[in-house]
C-alpha cells in the first residue's frame, strides 16, 4: 500500500467495534496507529445524525449537527495532526458505519447546530439553513466553518485491497472523450410520497413516487451534460427518447473517457417491485427488464467501460443495498468498477438539480487545474464556498458528491 501511495496521499483506515474504534493513518512516511474509547454505538448515533440532518427529504424535522461532525473529525483526523503536514489528498476506506456519509462535512467547529428549514425558493422547494441562535447573517457563520473539504481533496475507496487493485490502473493518458446520458422521458409530477403525507420537492433528484411512471422529468439534466460536452473535443449526449436501456448496450462504451449519467437513482425497495439499485432511463416496455427504464446495478456489471471516471449525478449512488448490509459502498457504485471504470463521482444524498449542475460542470471546466479528480472534485467545492448565494455555501447543496477511486 505504501508503496502505491503518492508523497502527498495518505490512506485513513478503521475498525469500529462494540468495545472502541481503531484508525490507522498510513504514508509514505508509514504506518500510524489511534485507538478511540468511541464505541460502535458512539459512531453510529453521530452518522445517523449527519446523514438524517442532511436529507433534503427531512424538510426541516432535523438540524445538522456541528457536535457530531467535530466530534468524528476528532476521531479521524485531530490525532494525525501531525502526520498529516504536507498532505493534500485523504483517502478513505470507510468503516461500514460511516460508508453512507461524506467525509467532506466533517469539521474542526463547534457549537451551535445548523437548522435546515423549508420555504425558499432559492433552494428550489427543498430547504435553505441557519444557523441557531445567531447574530451574524447565515452566509458569513458558513464560511466560517472549517470544513475538512477547505483542507483536503478527499477520496473513498471500497476497501484497502481495492485500492491497490485501483492504482494498477493504467489511466487513459489523453482524456478527450465524453457520453452523457440524461433527461429521460418522465411525466410524473415533483412529490415525494412520505407514508401519507405529500411534500412537493423541486427539481430533486431521487425517488419521487412508487412507480417509475410517476418520477418527475429533469429537463435541466440536458444542460448540465451539453455543458459538460463543450469541454472534450470528441462527445455525445443522448436524451429523451434516445437514453434507453436498449440504446446503452448497443454502444461501444469502451471508447468513452467519461461517462456520465445525469438522471434518477434509485436504491431497492425505493419504488414498488424493485429489488436491487437502479439508474433510470427512458421506459419503452414495462414488460421486458432489458427495456423498461430500470438500469439495474446487475444490467450496469455487465457493460464493456474503460472509463476514467463515471460520473453519477443523481441520488443515492453510493448507498448500499440496506443497513445490514456489510459491504458498505455496493449497489451501483460497485456495479460500475465490475464494468470498467477507474473511478467514480458517487452521490450520498437526493441531489438538488443545480447542485449538480454546478459541481459537475466546474469538475471539467479548463479554469480547473486539479491534478485527480479528488482534487478537480475540491476545487468546484472551494468555488462554491467562496460564493456569497446562502444556499450555495450549505452542505445539503455542495456535500452530496464523493470521488470513490484515486486515478
Amino acid at each position: 500500500v505504501k508503496e502505491n501511495l503518492s508523497e502527498n496521499d495518505a490512506l485513513i483506515t478503521m475498525l469500529i467495534s462494540n468495545q472502541r474504534s481503531y484508525v490507522w493513518l498510513t504514508t509514505k512516511e508509514g504506518v500510524f496507529r489511534h485507538d478511540s474509547e468511541m464505541t460502535l454505538k458512539d459512531v453510529s448515533e453521530h452518522a445517523q445524525r449527519l446523514i438524517k440532518s442532511l436529507d433534503p427529504a427531512q424538510m426541516g424535522k432535523t438540524a445538522f449537527p456541528i457536535d457530531s461532525s467535530s466530534k468524528l473529525y476528532e476521531l479521524l483526523i485531530a490525532p494525525f495532526k501531525d502526520e498529516l503536514d504536507g498532505i493534500d489528498r485523504l483517502i478513505f476506506s470507510p468503516d461500514p458505519i460511516l460508508s453512507q456519509i461524506p467525509f467532506s462535512i466533517l469539521t474542526r467547529s463547534s457549537g451551535d447546530s445548523f437548522d435546515v428549514v423549508s420555504g425558499s425558493d432559492e433552494l428550489r422547494g427543498a430547504a435553505v439553513v441557519k444557523l441557531s441562535p445567531t447574530k451574524e447573517s447565515v452566509t458569513n457563520d458558513l464560511a466560517k466553518v472549517d470544513w475538512l473539504i477547505k483542507d483536503y481533496s478527499i477520496a473513498v475507496i471500497p476497501s484497502v485491497y481495492s485500492y491497490v487493485g485501483l492504482e494498477s490502473y493504467n489511466r487513459n493518458e489523453v482524456v478527450d472523450s465524453f457520453l452523457g446520458i440524461g433527461n429521460p422521458v418522465l411525466s410524473g409530477s415533483d412529490v415525494v410520497l412520505r407514508g401519507v403525507e405529500k411534500v412537493a420537492l423541486k427539481d430533486q433528484r431521487g425517488s419521487i413516487s412508487r412507480t417509475i411512471s410517476d418520477l418527475s422529468a429533469l429537463p435541466e439534466t440536458e444542460i448540465e451534460l451539453n455543458t459538460i460536452a463543450k469541454f472534450f473535443t470528441n462527445s455525445e449526449v443522448i436524451t429523451q427518447n434516445d437514453a434507453t436501456e436498449t440504446t446503452l448496450r448497443d454502444m461501444d462504451l469502451s471508447g468513452f473517457d467519461v461517462v456520465a449519467f445525469a438522471t434518477h437513482a434509485l436504491v431497492s425497495n425505493e419504488i414498488d417491485d424493485l429489488f436491487e439499485p437502479a439508474i433510470v432511463l427512458t421506459p419503452v416496455d414495462s414488460d421486458n427488464s432489458e427495456n423498461d427504464g430500470l438500469l439495474m446495478a446487475s444490467e450496469i456489471a455487465e457493460l464493456n467501460m474503460d472509463a476514467d471516471i463515471v460520473l453519477l449525478s443523481a441520488c443515492n449512488t453510493a448507498s448500499a443495498f440496506g443497513e445490514s448490509n456489510s459491504q458498505g459502498l455496493s449497489g451501483i457504485a460497485d456495479s460500475f468498477f465490475e464494468a470498467g471504470a477507474k473511478s467514480l463521482l458517487v452521490s450520498y444524498w437526493s441531489v438538488i438539480s443545480d447542485s449538480a449542475v454546478d459541481i459537475t460542470t466546474r469538475m471539467f471546466d479548463k479554469s480547473n487545474t486539479g491534478k485527480s479528480y479528488a482534487h478537480r472534485h475540491r476545487e468546484s467545492i472551494l468555488q462554491l464556498l467562496k460564493e456569497s448565494n446562502n444556499y450555495q455555501t450549505n452542505p445539503v447543496y455542495w456535500a452530496p458528491f464523493m470521488v470513490v477511486g484515486v486515478n
